[in-house]
């Protein structure tokens, strides 16, 4: 994965789709990779558990710096400002 885009603007942030079977590999050998070159933001993303992990790059190793599950709401600052919740539409009824 290169670290700037087809525009030549530098990538700041990387999101993986989380399995339970691969949960392994995206905390791992991935990692290493966006790490060494040098991506600031990681974010893991786990449908079935319906849970987001938000993790920096700090002295070359990715921590946990949040995460968000059910219908609670998680703010960042990094890579952007946002407000995340991961709480399902409900149809008005």
């Amino acid at each position: 994965m290169p670290t700037t885009t087809a525009s030549g603007s530098r990538r700041c942030w990387c999101s993986r789709r989380s399995r339970a079977a691969a949960r392994r590999g995206d905390t791992g050998a991935k990692w290493d990779i966006y790490a060494e070159r040098g991506i600031p933001s990681y974010w893991l993303i786990d449908p079935k558990a319906r849970r987001l992990s938000v993790c920096e790059l700090r002295d070359g190793v990715y921590v946990e710096t949040g995460a968000v599950e059910g219908d609670d709401v998680l703010e960042v600052e990094l890579p952007f400002p946002a407000r995340i919740s991961l709480a399902r539409p409900r149809l008005a009824g």
